[in-house]
């Protein structure tokens, strides 16, 4: 990761050494990230998803799945570094596709989970269509993705700390698609019945969670400088101890 930063690279190639290098890093962090509640994010995307035949799309190491959803439950997944680590989790119905061509009948689950991928997967308007054709009529979609609210006074403090070590905002080749999701969850046949935003929280106390935490950016064509002085910073804001702030938008949308 910290070579390949710097020299100019694509979304996909990033993207496909990202997930072998690093398969599970996301799951790491938001693992053990919790809202005011002490739930986590995987925790806020299975509650709206809590009924008949489930596709994870972009299911990653499968960080949601559980023995009490298994027979309900298949995961798809581009890579093998992480459907190897759903595999060993216990998830038994795997399949390596690509979200633009589920190898799935039409009409033939009830609910489509993507955790955290929505702002990475290309191009949208293709994938969302292909979530809507293998959804039953009625059918639900629950999809997390980055946000920037809401956040604590003392958050931007430490947020903005990290982006000037990165010398860059942190941007996913759909910002502005996500922006406009509305209309592009319509033209896929689907649409948008909750749109919710809820703040969790990183122990960012050791060395070793600062680690975590930046290697679990998508950061495609950073210098290794900058990688450095970004993990240097974490480190010493976890000497302090603090609560990172992860907040998270969760949509729900109905196939028409």
């Amino acid at each position: 990761m910290r070579d390949a930063h710097a020299r100019p690279v694509g979304w996909t190639e990033y993207l496909a050494g990202f997930h072998r290098d690093h398969a599970g890093v996301t799951a790491q962090v938001l693992g053990v990230s919790r809202d005011r509640l002490g739930h986590t994010p995987y925790e806020w995307l299975a509650a709206a998803a809590a009924r008949g035949r489930v596709l994870d799309v972009a299911c990653g190491n499968a960080p949601w799945w559980s023995p009490a959803v298994d027979r309900r439950y298949v995961g798809l997944d581009e890579s093998l570094r992480e459907l190897a680590l759903a595999q060993r989790a216990g998830a038994s119905s795997l399949l390596r596709a690509s979200a633009v061509a589920i190898p799935v009948a039409t009409s033939s689950v009830d609910v489509v989970t993507c955790s955290m991928a929505l702002m990475i997967l290309s191009p949208p308007p293709t994938v969302l269509s292909e979530i809507r054709r293998v959804l039953v009529p009625g059918g639900i979609l629950v999809a997390t993705v980055p946000a920037t609210s809401p956040l604590r006074a003392g958050d931007t403090v430490v947020a903005a700390g990290l982006l000037a070590a990165l010398g860059r905002p942190l941007r996913y080749p759909n910002d502005a698609l996500l922006a406009d999701l509305p209309r592009m969850l319509t033209r896929a046949g689907l649409e948008l019945v909750a749109d919710e935003r809820r703040r969790f929280e990183y122990p960012l106390t050791t060395s070793a969670a600062a680690d975590l935490l930046v290697s679990s950016l998508y950061l495609p064509a950073l210098s290794a400088t900058r990688y450095r002085a970004a993990r240097a910073y974490l480190r010493t804001v976890a000497r302090v101890g603090v609560e990172f702030p992860v907040p998270i938008r969760r949509i729900v949308a109905v196939a028409r």
